[in-house]
């Protein structure tokens, strides 16, 4: 369904589009440790320190990534180029390609918006580790 909304965009806003999506593409930098942090957690090596430090590079490239240039690739390039070639290329469309145009829009919004209530988890996980971890080391 994103595809068929990314053609419609693509076709509207024109060829910049394809240049971000190629850049879009770099958000899932933060997979591969989103997904190791899975592994460690299943194998119940949630005390590791390459537990600790995967979850800290992961919520710094989460930020990095999704938060930050996902941002700047919604609010200064495609938001702005929706605004500058949607009302002449929207004037030749359908109703249908206007609605999923606007969807498109707005379905962009929203995957930012879960982003940083994501990254909103993953740093309030962070400080309860770095608390518990202070508290244990005055502890001793």
């Amino acid at each position: 369904m994103v595809g068929a909304l990314g053609v419609v965009t693509v076709h509207i806003v024109g060829r910049q589009a394809l240049t971000l999506s190629n850049v879009t593409c770099l958000t899932e930098l933060s997979t591969p440790f989103v997904s190791l942090r899975a592994l460690l957690s299943m194998h119940k090596l949630t005390d590791s320190k390459m537990y600790m430090v995967n979850g800290l590079l992961m919520t710094i490239v989460f930020f990095m990534c999704r938060c930050v240039l996902q941002t700047w690739i919604l609010t200064c390039r495609l938001l702005p180029a929706v605004v500058y070639r949607g009302a002449e290329s929207l004037a030749e469309v359908d109703y249908t390609t206007v609605a999923t145009y606007y969807f498109s829009c707005m379905l962009n919004v929203a995957l930012m918006c879960l982003n940083f209530m994501w990254f909103n988890k993953m740093f309030k996980g962070l400080l309860k580790f770095f608390y518990k971890s202070s508290a244990k080391a005055k502890e001793e």
